[in-house]
């Protein structure tokens, strides 16, 4: 083991140490200025022992203080030690002041300015060449410190009187701010059982000293009124029926020290009464001075149920914890006393594992990729974003740092422009895909395509839910300059190969076309390049099927000089009933329906029914409406020409969509569709939602913008036929909550509001998330615009209940 001399002995060694080294300072003294005549007035030559200090610590000891005539003869007057943090004592009584020859009787007692880390103590008149004043015993808070050196300052503060050598008045007297103690883990310190075995039976904690004297039994030196502790903390609550053993003792092979439970014997836990901190007490030796140790405890899995599986983790921090004053929630008034501080860190420790992907694009004429991760947790997550070029490569060079790893707060969110992530030239040479690793299973992310310089604002959900079969629903036809852009990702570790189809209305094949897409790689491909010699003006609608051999990413973005939307590919929806949870005909706003029936035999027979905010369906004829569309065939039309006595102004609400079982035997079959929802406006901004969003009962939208010119607006439907409780949460970038807002909604009841009106707090804000919780599922959407009408996203919502 390695190990070095302690920096500040403790007790007699103390002693017998620091008289050595005052008779050495006085030797070199005497013999720099015997020859210097005696002055009206005594100089002072400062020296100090420095030593080390816990970084955690709020009432750490510092370095002794030594004042030393050097010639003349001492005056009375006041002295003032000033240090570079706050000191900490209980009381002035522990810090004390000795005094050699004319100073032996000098008050042993200073007084403290604590908040200002001074002391003051009076210099008595006749202390000549030889005599000194020792200060030991002050304790500083250095938790708010990041790194040592950390110094005193001596100061005579009356003109005229005692003087300080020149260029000594300031001396070190912590010399570094470590942690008091690091952790090693066997087997990442998880214990893991399936089954009824365990699967990982025992773990080991090394927990080492980082300096020496960071763990010490000595008490009553300088106000230290126990021993050292080490508490085991369980990361998560022990499952129910789980049992484990911690071993009694743990020592250092070098030194002969130990930590001990507190017990003095094996704990198993939870115990009876629920309880499942392990707590030891350290137990020092002579060489305990002298010497860093390392100690390991060991854990073991006792007991596990006889079904199902899961994981034990535990922490530790060193005790007694508290504060420099201690109040009701750090009552503690035992000495040495630091905050907490877990270990492992929380952040290190998995409860599980997201992957999310987010395209990028290319750094060109304005355009920007911005993303946002949220992590509703309860601890900090850990995650890894890598940037992956379109050929599936690491996108590497100048400016830039990849991959990253960044913690995320608890129940906080990271926002960021990729190239605030990764360095400016992460986005010089092509689009590409980031991808996400986390370790925490309830993260959501979202992203956002800007443009700096003009309109065009949209993005989608972040999950990396691959499949082999989906539908683009939507190819746009509207000028200016119509484009439709094609966006797969290979998730995989193999090549892949999408088959595409373009499809008419009619559901007759148009064209048919392959890519290839590299493991981990991407594809942006423009509609017409794919299938070149297209008249896209000629539709009147269409669609893209696509098949892959491996699972792959799919989405489209589509507009043109004025707009752009995002979609992701469309699976079917098997069932006889969906909701869309908003829609706005008349006025400034327009909403177009794009529905394809995915069946290769069995029509799609609906029933449309427009319902204002309450759930009641609007009284007008027409209403609801019904379609038929035939198979593999598409509809595309808007909610003014399935309803249009709604008339030309505003109105908002949801639609209900019903399909029509067919009987065959007996069996009850149902075409299943999918398609999309467009929203615009008449300044020519747009986006788009899948027609289905799953009814969700506890879900995140990941990103707040109410400041800079933009505004977040919030859709919820009950689709239940009962009421239901809503809660909705939002939080700042730190985890901080921000406001909350409860409602309930009764059966078809919905509300489509801007957030501010439900959270008034989150006016100004930018950045943060929204969590709403609901006791039976909901299904709702976000929508992010600017406030000059030529930027509109709409976003689904992210399930974080897994």
């Amino acid at each position: 083991m390695l190990c070095r001399v302690k920096s500040a002995p403790a007790g007699k060694e103390t002693l017998v140490m620091m008289q050595h080294f005052y008779r050495t300072i006085l030797s070199v003294a005497l013999l720099l200025f015997a020859t210097m005549p005696l002055q009206a007035q005594a100089t002072f030559m400062i020296s100090s022992t420095a030593v080390s200090g816990a970084r955690i610590g709020v009432a750490e000891l510092a370095g002794e203080v030594f004042l030393t005539v050097i010639s003349g003869a001492s005056v009375a007057q006041p002295m003032q030690v000033r240090y570079d943090a706050r000191i900490t004592n209980n009381s002035a009584a522990e810090i004390m002041v000795l005094g050699t020859g004319g100073f032996s009787g000098i008050a042993a007692t200073p007084a403290v300015n604590a908040a200002a880390g001074i002391i003051s103590f009076n210099i008595p008149a006749g202390g000549v060449p030889g005599n000194s004043i020792r200060i030991q015993g002050v304790r500083l808070d250095l938790s708010t410190k990041v790194q040592g050196p950390l110094a005193a300052t001596i100061t005579s503060p009356e003109p005229g009187g005692n003087a300080i050598l020149g260029g000594q008045a300031k001396v070190n007297v912590i010399s570094q701010i470590l942690a008091p103690f690091s952790l090693s883990l066997e087997n990442n310190g998880t214990l893991t059982y399936s089954g009824g075995s365990p699967v990982t039976p025992a773990a080991t904690f090394l927990i080492r000293e980082e300096y020496v004297s960071a763990f010490t039994s000595d008490t009553g030196l300088f106000g230290q009124t126990v021993p050292a502790r080490l508490r085991f903390r369980p990361f998560l609550p022990i499952p129910e029926g789980v049992r484990i053993t911690f071993a009694s003792k743990a020592f250092d092979s070098a030194t002969g020290a130990f930590f001990v439970t507190s017990s003095g014997s094996d704990e198993t836990v939870p115990r009876s009464d629920g309880t499942a901190d392990v707590v030891y007490l350290f137990s020092g030796t002579p060489m305990s001075r002298q010497m860093a140790e390392s100690f390991e405890v060991s854990i073991e899995l006792t007991s596990v149920p006889k079904f199902g599986a899961g994981f034990v983790n535990f922490q530790v921090a060193m005790e007694p914890l508290g504060i420099a004053v201690p109040n009701a929630q750090f009552p503690s008034t035992d000495i040495p006393r630091y905050l907490e501080q877990l270990l492992p860190d929380e952040a290190a420790i998995s409860t599980g594992f997201s992957e999310l992907q987010f395209p990028f694009r290319k750094a060109a004429d304005g355009i920007y990729t911005g993303l946002a991760v949220t992590n509703p947790f309860e601890k900090k997550a850990r995650v890894t974003l890598r940037a992956f070029g379109l050929g599936g490569e690491l996108i590497e060079g100048a400016g830039i740092t990849n991959p990253v790893t960044i913690d995320i707060p608890r129940k906080g969110q990271f926002a960021k422009l990729a190239q605030e992530i990764f360095g400016p030239g992460v986005l010089a040479a092509s689009h590409g895909t980031i991808r996400l690793e986390g370790n925490r299973p309830e993260l959501a992310g979202f992203y956002l395509h800007g443009n700096e310089k003009g309109p065009g604002l949209d993005g989608s959900t972040a999950e990396l839910d691959a499949t082999t079969g989906w539908i683009w629903p939507v190819v746009f036809r509207q000028d200016p300059s119509a484009s439709t852009t094609l966006e797969i990702h290979n998730p995989g570790t193999v090549s892949a190969t999408a088959t595409l189809t373009l499809l008419d209305a009619s559901g007759s094949q148009i064209r048919k076309g392959t890519l290839p897409i590299p493991a981990k790689g991407s594809i942006f491909q423009d509609l017409r390049i794919l299938f070149p010699g297209i008249d896209l003006a000629s539709f009147s609608g269409g669609y893209i099927a696509g098949e892959s051999d491996f699972p792959l990413v799919a989405r489209q973005t589509f507009g043109n000089i004025l707009e752009s939307n995002t979609l992701q590919g469309q699976k079917a929806f098997y069932g006889l009933r969906l909701h869309a949870a908003h829609f706005a005909s008349g006025g400034a706003y327009s909403t177009e329906l794009s529905i394809v029936n995915m069946h290769s035999s069995l029509p799609a027979i609906l029933t449309l029914t427009a319902l204002n905010d309450s759930g009641v369906p609007f009284p007008i004829s027409g209403n609801p409406a019904s379609l038929e569309i035939r198979p593999k065939g598409q509809w595309i039309g808007t909610a003014a020409s399935l309803f249009p006595l709604l008339g030309s102004a505003l109105a908002t609400g949801s639609i209900r969509i019903d399909i029509q079982p067919t009987s065959a035997g007996y069996f009850i079959l149902s075409p299943h569709i999918a398609g999309a929802l467009r929203f615009s406006t008449i300044h020519g901004s747009s986006s788009t939602l899948p027609l289905f969003i799953p009814p969700l009962l506890d879900f995140v939208f990941s990103h707040i913008a109410e400041a800079a010119g933009y505004f977040t607006g919030v859709a919820v439907l009950n689709p239940n036929s009962v009421p239901v409780e809503i809660r909705m949460e939002a939080f700042g970038p730190d985890g901080a909550t921000l406001g909350t807002y409860s409602t309930a909604l009764q059966p078809g009841q919905r509300f489509a509001r801007l957030l501010p009106e439900l959270i008034p707090s989150t006016l100004g804000r930018l950045g943060g998330y929204v969590r709403i919780r609901a006791d039976l599922p909901v299904v709702s959407f976000s929508v992010f615009g600017s406030d000059d009408g030529r930027s509109l996203g709409a976003i689904p919502p992210q399930n974080i209940r897994r």
